[in-house]
């Protein structure tokens, strides 16, 4: 599965909770690759899946079903040992919200600001082959960020592969790639000339965009093949 330049990969990837009131998917099915040198951002509303996602790609928990290799190691079949080690020396990971540490003489605001920045250079240090950041932006201003995702891209530029969640448009902007996720699946995929495509799961699924999908109420379309082209239209109503 793992390519040559590839830090992550994943096929069919599902994170599935138990609970007493039930079963919840995070993730779907997914099938991606991350790759050394490269700014991702994983975006989506609340609910989306990210933080499931980052936390696997972290190989700080495994996956439900589906294949995942971290940095050569299969995540679903190594030790206990072994993730602890990989996680140790070769991720750096910025954990969503972590504010621990507290500093007497700062404000409120003062300490979200210096301890969010704080997390982001000690998941740099030693520059890991992996860096993972759940929304690292999240308690920052526009000036904290913008140095935040600046240290973020240096790393990628030293070849370090980092993947980072958030629904931040500055954060965003600067990525060089951008995946987006809606209910536990990815929907679609923009590089850094801004050009998105939509994507097709293994299994054929196509995620298409939520106004595209008001196309077709009923979740149904007819599909016609020509030309090298796949159109998709609303079912006909009715007999032709």
């Amino acid at each position: 599965m793992p390519t040559a330049d590839a830090a992550v990969s994943c096929a069919g990837l599902v994170r599935l909770y138990r609970s007493a009131t039930g079963e919840t998917y995070a993730l779907r099915g997914l099938d991606l690759t991350l790759h050394h040198g490269v700014l991702t951002v994983v975006a989506g509303p609340s609910g989306s899946g990210k933080s499931s996602l980052l936390h696997l790609v972290a190989a700080r928990d495994r996956p439900s079903a589906g294949e995942l290799d971290v940095l050569g190691t299969d995540v679903a079949e190594a030790t206990t040992r072994a993730l602890r080690d990989l996680r140790r020396r070769r991720v750096g990971f910025v954990a969503q919200r972590s504010s621990t540490a507290l500093f007497p003489h700062l404000t409120a605001a003062q300490q979200l600001r210096q301890v969010a920045a704080l997390r982001v250079a000690a998941a740099l240090v030693g520059d890991p082959d992996l860096v993972v950041a759940d929304e690292p932006t999240a308690e920052l201003d526009h000036d904290n960020a913008d140095l935040v995702m600046s240290a973020l891209l240096a790393a990628a530029r030293r070849g370090s592969a980092v993947v980072v969640s958030s629904h931040d448009d500055r954060v965003v902007s600067r990525a060089d790639r951008v995946l987006r996720l809606r209910h536990g699946v990815l929907s679609s995929e923009q590089d850094g000339s801004g050009s998105t495509t939509s994507v097709i799961d293994s299994t054929g699924r196509l995620q298409l965009p939520p106004e595209a999908l008001e196309m077709f109420p009923g979740g149904r379309a007819a599909v016609h093949l020509g030309d090298g082209e796949v159109v998709l239209r609303p079912p006909a109503e009715g007999p032709p």
